[in-house]
């Protein structure tokens, strides 16, 4: 778990955690489940959880920073 430099590697963190083969794939099954809780990453140290789709400053309960952010925010699509 180490801190990404950017929102892309943030979503390829997430996929690889996931199994998914690519961003793209973990994308469209996350819309399959939209609204509920699903994938984010804390953008300060790596950390993964589950939350809500518009989360952009979410709660890291590792380093205690307001900087988890939902796959759909890192891809731009909400």
């Amino acid at each position: 778990m180490s801190k990404p430099k950017n929102n892309t590697e943030a979503l390829k963190a997430l996929a690889d955690a996931e199994g998914y083969k690519n961003i793209m794939d973990m994308l469209k099954d996350l819309m399959a489940d939209y609204p509920f809780l699903c994938n984010a990453v804390c953008m300060n140290c790596g950390a993964q959880d589950k939350v809500e789709p518009d989360q952009d400053k979410g709660y890291c309960s590792e380093c205690r920073k307001n900087e988890v952010k939902h796959a759909f925010i890192l891809a731009g699509i909400i």
